[in-house]
């Protein structure tokens, strides 16, 4: 293979070509991510935050051209917090992995091209913070290797675990196995629902993914307590705007689904998931609240387990994107790990990186001691 080269791009000069390209990365990546797609990206930058600060890395094959990684980072200015300029992970709203998109069938060739360009002399920041990505022994063992020979370092400096289900091993044996009593208290609520008027369940996707369904959704989203706090897509015009170009992007490449739990035929619960390679994401879930007593997301979710191996037989996994806190995680059983890390070419971004880690923990502490004061 060519050496490789590195480049940085303003959005303003993505081309065509380019774009095609890294949608076609997306699909081979080493680690599928939804929320590194230029479907999710692009409409994030459009209508929820601006390309101003947005740069973005390719990693590239130049003759004949070939697109092998990358990253989307925003620049950090100088502060009085802290005098040198850094880039972190480009982290939109809703958006819930980070890190860079790596070419599965060169993933050692690419970080090498990386170490090169971010040891460089020329390259003015300290500090590249990927935040949120899966944990790769592959990646790990070439960030050691590397280590030797550049000036540069990779430091992992955070670990999350987040409920995934595999769909090849979902189905009914898993909820009669795994779920044993939940599985019960599922049937019995459906049942309790199906007395007031027929309840059917509905996987969309593609052509079947209309106007009426991302509106719907919308409208679910927004019933709950998200639209209460104004947290909801549908709380602001640039959010709504945001979620119809996302979802449509998706859908043109039948890669977004969604799920519904229909009482005679009226939505009380709605998912939105998005697909990248062999992986799904839960993007956004919605409910009516009018049948919070019967537990109508949870409905859904226990339906997708369901039907999994039959709708999504061609995902490896389906990540839930959910907090430690979410009801997922009661129903998903397995789950895979997140690491958070960031590389430092300096003393003084070794510095950086110690300081991001001590305010971290102090986050974490007052958190817990908010949590405390208010009986949560």
């Amino acid at each position: 293979m060519p050496q490789l080269r590195v480049r940085t791009v303003r959005v303003a000069e993505l081309t065509p070509e380019i774009v095609q390209a890294w949608e076609e990365i997306e699909a081979r990546a080493l680690h599928f991510n939804a929320f590194l797609s230029p479907r999710f990206i692009l409409p994030a930058i459009r209508h929820l935050t601006s390309d101003k600060n947005v740069l973005i890395l390719l990693v590239e094959s130049p003759s004949p051209f070939q697109l092998l990684g990358v990253g989307v980072f925003e620049i950090n200015r100088p502060s009085i917090a802290w005098p040198l300029p850094y880039l972190t992970a480009y982290r939109p709203p809703f958006s819930y992995l980070n890190g860079f998109l790596i070419d599965s069938r060169n993933p050692r060739e690419v970080i090498t091209a990386l170490y090169g360009h971010l040891s460089h002399p020329d390259f003015r920041y300290n500090y590249v913070d990927l935040h949120l990505h899966p944990e790769c022994k592959i990646t790990e063992e070439t960030h050691s290797a590397l280590a030797q020979t550049y000036p540069l370092q990779w430091q992992q400096t955070g670990t999350v675990r987040r409920a995934i289900l595999r769909p090849e091993s979902a189905g009914e044996d898993y909820l009669q196995t795994k779920l044993k009593s939940r599985y019960k208290d599922c049937m019995r609520l459906l049942r309790q629902l199906s007395k007031i008027a027929p309840v059917t369940w509905h996987y969309l996707t593609g052509e079947d993914v209309t106007h009426d369904t991302v509106e719907r959704f919308l409208e679910l989203e927004h019933k709950g307590w998200k639209g209460a706090e104004g947290s909801s897509l549908a709380s602001s015009s640039s959010r709504t705007a945001f979620f119809r170009e996302m979802v449509e992007g998706f859908r043109l490449h039948d890669r977004v689904f969604f799920t519904e739990l229909r009482l005679d035929g009226r939505v009380i619960a709605s998912t939105c998931n998005l697909i990248s390679g062999k992986a799904g994401f839960g993007f956004k879930i919605g409910w009516d609240p009018e049948y919070t007593r019967y537990s109508p997301g949870i409905l859904n979710a226990f339906q997708l387990i369901l039907h999994a191996p039959t709708y999504c037989k061609n995902m490896e996994i389906i990540d839930s994107c959910s907090s430690p806190e979410s009801f997922i995680n009661s129903l998903w059983l397995e789950h895979r790990s997140l690491v958070t890390s960031a590389y430092t070419t300096s003393f003084l971004g070794n510095v950086s990186l110690q300081a991001h880690r001590r305010t971290r923990r102090a986050i974490n502490i007052l958190n817990k001691m908010g949590g405390l004061v208010s009986g949560k």
